[in-house]
């Protein structure tokens, strides 16, 4: 079955298969939808299979490659239906792909092979043998008209309904048409955004160039437990300009709105309670009450001395910016803990 369209097209199409196919190709420019199709299908025809063996073509040996037609072969109808994924097929030499057409050309298997690719050459070998036994999915590169279109709809997703129409140009410009650099901008931002909304203005404050790092990969680098890559982080946003003071009052915003949900939670209050009552979106709220339950009532408020401390030494000069900042970073990380022992009061 072949399918060129638009995604709702795409997804009917899904929703009507009522078995497994054997072979599944996703020709998609982005990773992001690549994936958003793979887990449509996993959901619909899999939701028993909690890990799919997943390979990736760009690391592929022959040796990989054989011992996957061995786990495609050995597949009996007896057991239960596997699915395997492999990523970035495009990077497949000519005789890795034949080797790949020559085991799916053996006995039927009890086994679904999901193969996605960025592009395959319509004319090559892969494509012609691939696209022959398989469910084809295939999505046109978004560009223009179209690429602005699915950004505001995938704002919308996260809880951001009123967006400026030269903010959506501008973030679009910043991650250079690309969804896979577009959308963890646009993750970022949503976070930012406190009334649902995104203005000009609102995007300058979080990306002042394209090279910038974000506050948010700084504050991911700590509940990482990744001192070093927070270190690094910390002082490209230095050296890119980055005032260290509204670095440190969006993380005092961002660490007060997880001690808020702690204490609100510990009250006995609802999920829907606190997310109504702090004004957060549905999304916002889960990304926050997530990281928030990784820490304990104690270590939040610990944070929060901290981050008072970091702004009274900036102010009085007491030491060098960048020294102040990696102090306070060694006072946000996450504490190393079992893992049972998280977020306890």
């Amino acid at each position: 079955m072949r399918s060129k369209s638009r995604a709702a097209d795409i997804l009917g199409q899904i929703e009507a298969l009522t078995h497994a196919p054997e072979v599944v190709l996703i020709i998609c420019p982005d990773h992001l939808r690549q994936q958003r199709i793979f887990e449509m299908l996993r959901q619909k025809l899999f939701q028993d299979v909690a890990q799919p063996l997943t390979l990736d073509c760009a690391e592929l040996n022959r040796d990989a490659l054989l011992r996957l037609r061995d786990e495609l072969s050995s597949q009996s109808l007896f057991s239960k239906r596997q699915l395997f994924a492999l990523k970035n097929a495009e990077e497949l030499d000519a005789a890795s792909g034949k080797l790949l057409l020559d085991t799916l050309d053996g006995p039927a298997r009890h086994s679904t092979l999901t193969v996605m690719a960025r592009k395959l050459p319509v004319s090559g070998a892969l494509y012609k043998g691939l696209s022959r036994k398989s469910f084809l999915v295939e999505l046109p590169e978004l560009k223009g008209y179209e690429l602005k279109r699915w950004v505001a709809k995938e704002f919308k997703a996260v809880g951001v309904d009123r967006i400026e129409e030269a903010a959506l140009e501008i973030l679009i410009n910043i991650g250079g048409g690309e969804v896979d650099r577009i959308y963890p901008l646009l993750e970022q931002a949503a976070l930012f955004s406190e009334d649902s909304s995104l203005s000009v203005e609102d995007l300058k404050r979080l990306f002042v160039e394209q090279s910038e790092p974000s506050e948010f990969e700084l504050v991911d680098a700590l509940q990482d437990r990744n001192p070093a890559r927070a270190e690094l982080l910390l002082g490209q946003l230095l050296s890119s300009g980055k005032n260290p003071f509204a670095l440190v009052a969006l993380l005092a915003r961002m660490f007060s709105n997880y001690l808020s949900i702690k204490i609100l939670a510990a009250e006995g209050k609802s999920s829907d309670d606190i997310r109504e009552q702090m004004g957060m979106t549905s999304w916002v709220f889960g990304r926050s009450h997530g990281v928030a339950s990784r820490y304990s009532l104690a270590e939040l408020k610990a944070t929060l001395a901290a981050l008072l401390r970091c702004d009274s030494k900036l102010k009085n000069r007491s030491l060098g910016t960048t020294a102040v900042l990696s102090e306070l970073l060694d006072a946000l990380r996450l504490p190393a803990r079992t893992e049972g022992a998280r977020g306890r009061p």
